[in-house]
């Protein structure tokens, strides 16, 4: 009898154990620098094994990169605060948010690399752009302006429309997209006011979490439901570095 009660004892003790673990493996509840700072080292530290020197890319391939980009919006200010020494993370930031730079190439001779940027007018035809300080200059300087930018360009998509000039709406719509994870609450916003001609939006810059024929009421339940992965935490405006220049 006793021996039955021990293995019982012993069965309820490694299920908990079990569960504890489990707890402990998970990024909710916990302090997310903490996740971040853990999955960091552990992909530097494969890029510094021997299978990841021989690996021809910068690492951001790899799925303990993909681990990092999958903490979604809730790393970002972790991950922007170690761009500042780190330049290839601006790659997870660009996966995470999803905004997307216009990039002029200018000259007609192929060899004539030179580049603008049309965000910022002072980036101008440039030979090399250092990714990392745009997207820092982002974070640190633009972020705040989103909620602006997505209602000029979706008052623009709507007169667009309105005076059917379809191709001219489409690449306006498409500027709204191009705005990333940020511009989500004001579209959101927009579906709630019964514009479910955003869904698509929606859906494309959440990889699919919502489909992009969804009922209204859907789209607002699971934003309802599942925002919080989505909001970006804010930031202060800091002085950055000129993004023409490389890392000192």
């Amino acid at each position: 009898m006793k021996r039955k009660i021990t293995i019982c004892i012993s069965v309820i003790l490694t299920i908990l154990n079990l569960g504890v673990v489990v707890k402990a493996q998970s990024p909710e509840g916990l302090d997310m620098k903490a996740v971040f700072e853990g999955k960091y080292r552990v992909w530097k530290d494969f890029m510094r094994s021997p299978a990841g020197m021989v690996l021809s890319t910068d690492g951001t391939s790899t799925q303990q990169f993909k681990e990092i980009v999958e903490l979604g919006a809730p790393a970002l200010p972790y991950i922007f605060e170690k761009m500042e020494e780190d330049s290839t993370l601006f790659v997870a930031a660009q996966k995470i948010t999803k905004k997307k730079f216009h990039i002029t190439r200018m000259g007609e001779n192929p060899d004539d690399r030179r580049f603008s940027v049309e965000e910022y007018p002072d980036i101008n035809n440039v030979e090399k752009i250092y990714w990392n300080k745009l997207w820092l200059r982002w974070w640190k300087e633009d972020t705040n302006k989103t909620p602006q930018q997505f209602e000029n360009f979706y008052q623009d998509w709507k007169k667009l429309k309105q005076e059917g000039k379809e191709a001219e709406a489409k690449e306006k719509y498409q500027r709204i997209v191009d705005l990333g994870i940020l511009a989500l609450p004001s579209m959101m916003e927009k579906v709630k006011q019964r514009d479910i001609e955003l869904i698509p939006a929606v859906s494309e810059l959440t990889g699919g979490k919502v489909d992009k024929n969804a009922k209204q009421s859907d789209c607002l339940d699971w934003w309802k439901k599942d925002k919080q992965k989505w909001l970006i935490p804010s930031v202060q405006s800091a002085p950055t570095q000129d993004v023409n220049e490389p890392n000192s």
